[in-house]
């Protein structure tokens, strides 16, 4: 069975609402698995998160009127708990796991190998990379596993699962690569160019590392294909290297900016992707994108629409190397491009040509210094005119960034630039709501 998108089979390996069995594959126990072993497990730990999930109700059930009937704010909420791995990256006690691991996660507890418990701080985590990086703090700092190169893998080779699955914490497992490369789509993500292994993976692993045979981290165990025995999947730690790097550092993973856009246009009897737009001074201008090239692969692959093409990229990071083939005239152009930063300073430029609206600074009345960011014209046809913003509109916050002046504004652009959508708050009047624009 194809794996590619293959959403109806798809279960995150996180909780226990469920058991899924499956046969137990035996393998040999090598010297370099135990050693493997050795060196790696004492990294590895179980994460136990209390999570509290709001009711279908609570929405409207907030309001005091309902305590009156015994509607408390704790009969309006479900509280439970949930099971995860992680694996220690950084002797200060940095621990990389999956978001969904540690999502809506009102408190973290951190289980070390040696059974101390400790208490879990999210550092920062991103919900359509999946990762996320917590911290723990215990004296005299943590053992931690070295990463290693996922790119290096190659099909068939070993591999080894440690992580906590149903409780079990230090469950290890072996199997071997399946396919690299591997795409899968869930109700709230699209995972790409994942690891598929047959190192059987449970609910519970979620979080946990994936070795190669020198005790290195390849990939972070992540989902696991419910109908379908010996089907595992890790995020490739080169993917998560960039993310976690992000994250420290930022406190927020930094998209990659290529600097062209493409349409679709009928050619004869089917639909190519052709180039449109190129930025001036761009990752793709300087690697030789040109205006009316068409886009012939991405990554090896065919490129089936714009759509595709959006979906496929929105999860470059900076630095990331793209590899694309161009058909220009009769010729077939191999390119490169090296994902950049989006520039704040062509934030405004970008929403003109992309949302179609303008904005300028706004000052209240009585006051010199600007004040806000206000809409002060409409693209005529554009996004914005189509979900009925108006000139004179208030631009109060974008994404969780709150817009005091222009620089926040451009700041906030050049931070959400390759996501699909970016929700926006809007004041009108004396009222505010929030508009979902897409990207």
């Amino acid at each position: 069975m194809d794996c590619r998108f293959a959403s109806r089979c798809l279960v995150i390996a996180l909780g226990l609402s469920g058991s899924f069995p499956r046969e137990t594959f035996a393998h040999p126990h090598s010297e370099a698995v135990v050693e493997a072993v050795k060196r790696a497990g004492p990294a590895v730990v179980s994460l136990f998160t209390d999570q509290v999930r709001e009711s279908p109700f609570s929405g409207f059930m907030r309001d005091p009127w309902f305590d009156e009937f015994g509607f408390d704010s704790h009969a309006r909420r479900k509280r439970g708990v949930s099971l995860g791995s992680g694996v220690v990256v950084d002797p200060r006690g940095f621990v990389l796991t999956n978001e969904h691991v540690v999502a809506r996660a009102g408190s973290i507890r951190v289980v070390l190998a040696d059974g101390r418990e400790l208490a879990g701080e999210l550092v920062a985590g991103d919900a359509e990379f999946d990762i996320a990086i917590i911290r723990v703090r215990a004296p005299g700092g943590l053992a931690s596993i070295p990463l290693g190169r996922s790119s290096a893998l190659s099909p068939g080779e070993s591999v080894i699962a440690i992580g906590n699955p149903f409780g079990l914490s230090h469950t290890v497992t072996v199997g071997v690569v399946s396919a690299l490369g591997r795409a899968l789509k869930t109700e709230r993500r699209i995972y790409r160019d994942l690891i598929q292994t047959d190192a059987s993976i449970n609910p519970g692993n979620s979080g946990g590392p994936l070795l190669n045979l020198k005790g290195e981290i390849v990939g972070i165990n992540t989902a696991i294909y419910q109908s379908g025995r010996g089907i595992g999947f890790a995020i490739p730690i080169d993917r998560a290297r960039r993310i976690v790097d992000d994250l420290l550092q930022f406190g927020e993973v930094v998209r990659g900016w290529l600097g062209f856009d493409v349409r679709d246009v009928e050619d004869g009897d089917r639909a190519r992707v052709v180039v449109v737009h190129v930025e001036p001074g761009s990752p793709a201008e300087k690697a030789g994108v040109r205006r009316g090239d068409w886009l012939a692969k991405l990554r090896d692959e065919g490129v089936a629409s714009h759509r595709d093409f959006s979906e496929r990229i929105r999860g470059v990071t900076v630095g990331e190397l793209v590899s694309m083939v161009m058909i220009r005239g009769s010729a077939f152009v191999p390119i490169t491009v090296t994902a950049g930063r989006f520039p704040a300073n062509r934030a405004r430029d970008f929403v003109k040509r992309r949302l179609g609206f303008v904005v300028r600074a706004f000052a209240r009345e009585g006051e010199r210094a600007a004040s806000g960011v206000v809409i002060s014209g409409l693209v005529r046809g554009g996004l914005a005119q189509r979900v009925g913003l108006r000139p004179g509109d208030r631009v109060l916050q974008i994404a969780n960034a709150s817009i005091n002046k222009l620089q926040d504004f451009e700041a906030a652009v050049a931070r959400v630039v390759g996501a699909k959508s970016v929700l926006v708050l809007i004041q009108r009047g004396r009222l505010g709501y929030y508009v979902t624009l897409p990207l």
